[in-house]
């Protein structure tokens, strides 16, 4: 048994600590289990106090780390609702489900789950010095460009469709124009849903400004 380590228990206990406090503490400066175990329970005297070993460094090269795949996991999952919202509220037109459009809907919220994870406190540094932190919060930064993206469809994307139906005299204008508002609520509805559930899932990472 280590005899630095049997200085270190009587010290401490000596100090007051209980048996779980000195091998807590010892496991935090990274002696092993297994040495730890030798040195419980007979202390002894004669050395001095070893020094706190440096714990193993953790590296943070990792692209990948564990933020980035929660909310990449999330994000993902989340994503098929507003998917899903949107396609049943144009499958009342027309009576269609285009599934190979899920893999590019899958793909392009994983590159932003990862834009999200990556450069969220730029995102919040930004909204904090030039758009009076408009942007605070996970779900604001999620939710709000939907409902930006809604109002300009609305004063755009409807009135354009309406005007081909009409100007190329198809005689659907109102269809286009009706067509145009449902995707519009179906995405606003979709994009609410999706930010309350992915800041209950990974909320905890992203603290507001």
């Amino acid at each position: 048994m280590n005899p630095q380590l049997e200085v270190y228990i009587q010290q401490s206990r000596g100090a007051g600590k209980s048996d779980e406090e000195i091998k807590q503490s010892l496991l935090d400066n990274g002696w092993s289990q297994e040495q730890i175990g030798e040195a419980f329970p007979g202390p002894a005297s004669g050395q001095p106090v070893p020094p706190p070993l440096s714990p193993s460094p953790i590296s943070s090269s990792d692209f990948f780390d564990q933020k980035t795949k929660d909310t990449m996991q999330w994000y993902v999952i989340g994503s098929l609702i507003p998917f899903a919202i949107e396609g049943l509220a144009l499958g009342i037109f027309f009576r269609l489900w285009i599934w190979s459009d899920i893999f590019y809907h899958l793909f392009g919220y994983a590159i932003g789950a990862i834009i999200i994870a990556k450069l969220y406190p730029f995102f919040i540094d930004i909204s904090r010095k030039y758009l009076g932190n408009f942007f605070n919060s996970l779900f604001k930064i999620i939710f709000y460009p939907v409902i930006i993206g809604a109002v300009l469809s609305a004063v755009t994307g409807g009135g354009f469709s309406s005007w081909i139906g009409t100007s190329f005299g198809f005689g659907l204008g109102g269809y286009f124009f009706t067509l145009s508002i449902v995707s519009i609520v179906a995405n606003v509805l979709g994009g609410l849903i999706f930010a309350k559930f992915v800041v209950s899932k990974i909320g905890h990472y992203y603290p507001s400004a």
